[in-house]
């Protein structure tokens, strides 16, 4: 019974399947509460994979992402961890131009990442 419980327990966050429109939804959502804007996403997927006898799939997700200063970006990673538990942030780059001159046009922060999002598989009724 606890091997059953702790199976369980484990393996709950991956229990909510995730179309791919949903996890775009979620990371526009968590863009415009960032005050960033989504230039670009590029979803993969999904891919299966069986980890010991546990049938899951993974959705990639290509972000591409712009703000005003580079903290924004920051906080739209920490909302996208946030919002996804069984999702994996790899692969970031960021581009952070030199801070503009007194007077001059405001600059622009960019980041790219790649957001790996996994569930189980859903037996069909």
């Amino acid at each position: 019974r606890s091997a059953d419980a702790r199976e369980a327990s484990l393996s709950r966050p991956y229990r909510t399947y995730s179309h791919s429109i949903e996890i775009q939804e979620q990371l526009v959502q968590a863009a415009s509460e960032s005050n960033c804007r989504i230039m670009q996403l590029k979803c993969t997927g999904p891919t299966t994979a069986d980890t010991g006898g546990v049938a899951l799939e993974s959705y990639t997700v290509a972000v591409d992402a712009q703000a005003s200063v580079p903290p924004e970006l920051l906080n739209l990673l920490k909302k996208v961890s946030d919002y996804f538990d069984t999702g994996v942030i790899e692969s970031v780059r960021m581009t952070i131009p030199e801070p503009p001159d007194e007077g001059s046009l405001e600059t622009t922060s960019s980041m790219s990442f790649t957001l790996r999002v996994t569930y189980s598989v859903q037996e069909a009724s």
